[in-house]
């Protein structure tokens, strides 16, 4: 609560740098005459994620898929046939095709925007409650305040609402009045952090009581006034700097300093409040959330990178071929001149281009026009197996419904295959964001732990000092501190649940009826789990002291100071004012008394006046390594009068000789199954990283607790001297800490780089430092703070150091980091990983820009649907299945995708090297050997779907035997070790080395089947008037032979056959003879109907074919089954 007091005329001018810092002005639009020009032009509140016009989509959309070089080159192949002197097959049976995987594109992309559109027009339509304006119907029906509906889209900077309970804030906004004028309302943020806790929001008290004075249809005669300045529109979440200020008719004008306790976050929900009124600030596109969403970012797996400088490989590859080709037909037709039959009224002019674009377009298979859309088609099949894999689904109780895993990209499944870095935030996705109470240290050093909600109810008699003190004690208490500071979050209108009885232990406050006092009853109360705490009765309880206290000014909580402190009236002293402050350890300790002689007074041994200040600390650090996060507890007396103005007091002047209260300790419990996974990754060669706010020690042990660092560990800690300002000032004593591995060789080696000063010189000395010591090694583990981040970032001389160091750690916690920061690391680290793919993984807000820079983006779904859920590349329900969707699912598709694409180039480039083998004798002419129909068959219906099936659903480890973390341990081998395997098999340069040896297998395949063809049609198959075979039966037996050879190749490679798959491989191979019968009845094939039945009356041809077949696909099985 926010207590305002009048103050003078004469300070309400601002300074010059006061007023170039607030100069974002907001004047209710209730006051039409005073709005200034500049709201009218800021954005509206209308949410659009599409991105494009309805006029655009088609044109823009089609121009993308021009972004694939295979569309352009078979557009430009298609064109190339309409040419009569170059055509080698129907320009139609290249064109159409090419326009299908064009509009496939293009299809795709409509869904995705139209999805987009729907999801817009229904949160645009979210209705709204606004201040009626002068003018409207409503604001003339009556003298009293009325409230019109509208929607958000409508919403505009200056806007008044009124947000009911559980409804989501529309847009930023700074909070005016609470329901019955309550002093404060409570909001929830998960949508935007990840917390579930309850955050309490001030108003101020005086404009809650003449909130009607100013917004009446009266207040529109009057000189009424309202006006709010404040920072202009910033991505920091947690940063909100302004002053109200408001003019009343017959009352001193007044003046509040605005904070984030007074700003409403769009995207967060209003609970346990009734109603609050508040102030449209920042709409739109200028809202923290939508500034924290950044831009969205197309991302492209490594492996289509890959493939699309295959594609150029082989387009030059066959641009050579035809070159060539080409030139030796030049030859050819020279020596072959003086053959009058052959070349009657022959016009050589431009023979030679002809001839390079005749084979160019026999050749052009090279690159296969059915590889990328069978490639889109395999992963729009897949998708959906991944989001209803039961394993990764569960009933969320609370909203009633299932929740599971979501895909929300259809460009990175084979991504999830070779994951080396993963990038997790901590609270909320790593630990379930709910805070257990473990400890307490009270200020005279007295220790009490908790290890179950009945330890506290047992043990209320041993903490009378935190609020249950007798009348006579002096207010120095730490419920003192903890009411007024909005205390300890995991206390506060939360529970703590054991899993015997269903019972509830709660910190309840009751808010006070008066305006001018904050009246705070804490107490330690018992309930029924089915009580909430809006609902608590105020029971009676012969232990309860109550408190009173007037505010003076409220300090709040920033991530610089890390500290909040609130100055109120002594209740016994008229004189005196006390300041309660709350804060992390570090911020805290060294405001304490004694604290700054505390180590002179050590080596002195002199006694410390504040002698409990050292069994505090070594409380606290006990907690840390317990993994518990602490929160110290502190007071100052200060003189105060009342003749000051309370905006004079200064945060230097009350934060400063503290003296210590308590400390507490509360426990975050770790999500399901973290250990095991994290164990699980490491093993599989994945290095992972923690990013925290948490300080270095509860950092640590929470790395101890969740597997990210062993137990068994040799900790490694180098300091430098705050006081050192040269670089031979180093401290060059190294302090080895061995825990629980003192004479363990095999004790995983720590290396802590502790709080250190400004110095760049003195850090980049300890960087090299560290490299000497695990030189060779790669499974050490780093432990660095966000604040050698950024001295490292900002010098780039480090850079490489840095990164080599902390690229060969097998996991890193970086503490005290900021969310900017995270992303910044990331994006640090994926430039020194040698384009490794790095996963990053969060579950709120702040965490959508480190997802977005990671190559893969995971989102934690939240019970409230959390933005990074929704911006991520996937969601998923809980943590544990991170590894289900790696190993499992993403392992398997990453390794059948690749032979996916080596299947079918394989069998595209045996087709073209066979039909470019006619060329030898026939003088490179560019003759086409394979009719039209066969052609389009070849790729259409008889060789994509068997192994279009095969990538999507064959399995490598049965998801029937094995599925499940139990039948797992019936495998001979771990999940982990075979993710290892399989992503060091598929890597980048095994893929390129692989591509490169079956390129060149199916070269010499295809020149195999045209010598068999050849040599055997020569001598062997002659029609009954002496003559050979014709060139479409050779161009019916490359097809044949190419169909039957690759079926053989996808049997040799299926791991599990099913029912299913079983049936695609028999339709697959079923669809030759029918292509062939379609050619045979099609009307205008009268050629091709000879060719039929040449084929049908020749036995030899068949036997021709299946002996080709097994022996292209011999070796093949000999190196893969026994090499």
């Amino acid at each position: 609560m926010t207590a305002l007091a009048p103050a003078p005329a004469s300070k309400l001018g601002e300074s010059e740098a006061a007023a170039l810092k607030y100069s974002y002005k907001v004047v209710p639009n209730f006051y039409a005459g005073q709005v200034p020009e500049e709201q009218v032009q800021r954005p509206t509140n209308k949410r659009k994620s599409t991105r494009y016009t309805w006029p655009t989509f088609f044109p823009i959309a089609f121009g993308l898929q021009f972004k694939k070089i295979v569309n352009i080159f078979y557009l430009v192949t298609g064109i190339l046939n309409f040419f009569p002197a170059i055509q080698v097959n129907s320009p139609l049976a290249v064109i159409i095709p090419t326009c299908l995987i064009m509009l496939l594109g293009v299809v795709k992309e409509f869904v995705g925007e139209f999805k987009r559109y729907k999801e817009d027009k229904v949160v645009n339509a979210t209705p709204v409650y606004r201040l009626a304006l002068p003018g409207s119907p409503l604001y003339a029906q009556s003298s009293e305040i009325q409230w019109e509906r509208t929607c958000l889209a409508e919403i505009k900077v200056g806007d008044i609402i009124k947000i009911v309970d559980r409804e989501q804030v529309p847009a930023d906004c700074v909070l005016l009045q609470v329901k019955d004028k309550k002093p404060e309302a409570f909001v929830k943020t998960a949508a935007l952090d990840g917390e579930r806790n309850l955050k309490p929001k001030l108003a101020n008290v005086q404009l809650s009581e003449n909130f009607d004075r100013l917004f009446s249809p009266k207040a529109q005669q009057s000189k009424a006034d309202l006006t709010v300045n404040c920072i202009p529109p910033v991505k920091e979440l947690y940063y909100f700097e302004g002053r109200l200020r408001a003019t009343f008719p017959d009352a001193p004008d007044f003046r509040q300093d605005l904070s984030l306790n007074q700003f409403l976050h769009r995207g967060s929900y209003i609970e346990n409040s009734g109603h609050v009124i508040a102030m449209v600030v920042y709409s739109g596109i200028d809202s923290k959330l939508i500034l924290n969403l950044g831009k969205y970012v197309f991302k492209m797996s490594s492996f289509e990178k890959i493939l699309n400088r295959i594609m150029v490989l082989n387009l030059l590859l066959a641009i050579t071929i035809a070159l060539i080709t080409a030139i030796f037909a030049k030859v050819w037709n020279s020596d072959h001149r003086n053959h009058d039959y052959i070349f009657y009224n022959y016009n050589d002019s431009g023979e030679y281009f002809i001839a390079l674009f005749r084979v160019y377009l026999i050749v052009n298979s090279f690159v296969p026009l059915d590889l990328l859309a069978m490639l889109e088609i395999s992963k729009l099949m897949f998708t959906p197996i991944m989001q209803n894999d039961a394993e990764m689904m569960y009933v969320d109780e609370t909203i009633r419904d299932t929740v599971q895993f979501k895909a929300n990209t259809l460009n990175l499944s084979e991504e999830l295959a070779q994951v080396e870095y993963i990038f997790c935030d901590k609270t909320g996705t790593l630990t379930q964001n709910e805070l257990v109470f473990r400890a307490l240290t009270l200020q005279q050093g007295q220790e009490i732990q908790f290890k179950s909600t009945d330890e506290v109810r047992e043990m209320g008699s041993a903490i009378g000092d935190l609020g249950l003190a007798p009348a006579e004690r002096k207010p120095l208490t730490t419920s003192s501190a903890a009411s007024t500071c909005a205390t300890i979050a995991s206390l506060l209108r939360r529970t703590l649940r054991t899993r015997t009885e269903k019972t509830t232990l709660s910190w309840s406050i009751m808010a006070p009826p008066s305006t001018k006092s904050a009246s705070w009853r804490c107490a330690l109360t018992h309930k029924s789990a089915s009580s909430t705490p809006e609902t608590l009765p105020a029971q009676n309880h012969p232990e309860w002291q109550e408190e009173s206290y007037e505010q003076i000014k409220l300090f709040e909580f920033t991530s610089e100071r890390k500290a909040m402190s609130m100055v109120v009236k002594h209740p016994t002293k008229p004189n005196k004012a006390i300041c309660f402050v709350k804060g992390a350890d570090s911020s805290v300790f060294p405001l304490c008394k004694g604290y700054s002689q505390k180590e002179l007074l050590a080596q002195t041994g002199e006694e410390n006046p504040n002698k409990n200040l050292v069994a505090v600390e070594r409380s606290v650090e006990a907690m840390a390594k317990k993994g518990l996060r602490t929160l110290l507890y502190g007071m100052k007396e200060i003189d105060w009068d009342g003749s000051k103005d309370a905006f004079d007091l200064k945060v230097e002047d009350v934060e400063s000789d503290l003296t210590l209260l308590a400390a507490t300790g509360v426990e975050d419990l770790l999500q399901e199954r973290v250990k095991e996974c994290i164990e699980d990754f490491r093993e599989a060669g994945i290095s992972v990283w923690m990013l925290t706010g948490d300080k270095g020690l509860t950092a640590l042990e929470i790395g101890v607790s969740c597997g990210l660092i062993p137990q068994n560990r040799i900790e490694s800690r180098e300091e430098v001297s705050h006081n050192a300002t040269q670089p031979n000032q180093l401290i060059t004593d190294q302090n080895v800490n061995v825990t629980e591995g003192d004479n363990d060789e095999k004790a995983t080696k720590v290396l802590m780089f502790e709080d250190d000063d400004n110095d760049a010189t003195l850090l980049y000395e300890k960087i090299k430092k560290f490299l000497r010591q695990v030189e060779g090694q790669t499974g050490y583990c780093v432990l660095i703070s966000g604040m050698v981040i950024a001295i490292a970032l900002d010098s780039p001389f480090m850079h490489p150091e840095l990164g080599k160091l902390l690229k060969n750690a097998s996991s890193v916690i970086v503490y005290r980091s900021s969310p900017a920061q995270k992303a910044e690391v990331v994006t640090f680290m994926k430039r020194f990983t040698g384009g490794k793919v790095t996963l990053a993984i969060g579950d709120g807000a702040n965490d959508v820009n480190m997802i977005q820079s990671a190559d893969l983006g995971f989102g934690l779904m939240g019970k409230e649907g959390n933005q990074a859920a929704a911006f991520a590349d996937y969601a998923i329900p809980k943590y544990k299945d991170l590894r289900r969707a790696l190993f499992w699912h993403g392992r398997g598709y990453g390794w059948r995708i690749q032979y996916f694409t080596i299947l079918v180039l394989m069998k595209s480039i045996i087709n073209a090297v066979a039909k470019y083998g006619v060329q030898f004798t026939s003088g490179q002419s560019g003759n086409q050997p394979v009719d039209d129909l066969l052609i389009t068959g070849f790729n259409i219906l008889m060789t994509n779907w068997f192994v279009l099936h095969y990538s999507v659903y064959d399995q490598e480890v049965s998801f029937k035997d094995y599925g499940t973390i139990e039948k797992e341990k019936n495998l001979p081998f771990t999940m982990a070790s075979l993710y290892s395997y399989t992503r060091n098999f598929i890597n980048r340069k095994r893929f390129l080395k692989l591509v490169a040896f079956q390129n060149l297998y199916s070269f010499m395949a295809g020149l195999f089947i045209w010598l068999m063809w050849d040599r055997v049609d020569a001598e062997y198959m002659v029609s009954s008037d002496g003559q050979n075979m014709g060139l479409y039966v050779y161009g019916v037996f490359i097809t044949m032979s190419v169909v039957i050879s690759h079926h053989f190749q996808v049997v040799i490679n299926t791991c599990n056959w099913g029912t299913y798959l079983t049936g695609w491989a028999i339709f697959s191979i079923s669809m030759l003879p029918f292509t062939l019968w379609l050619a045979q009845v099609m009307p205008k094939s009268k050629t091709f109907k000879s060719t039929y039945r040449t084929i049908l009356a020749t036995p030899t041809i068949w036997l021709m074919v299946l002996v080709t077949a097994v022996l292209i696909v011999l070796p093949l099985f000999i190196n893969k089954r026994y090499l």
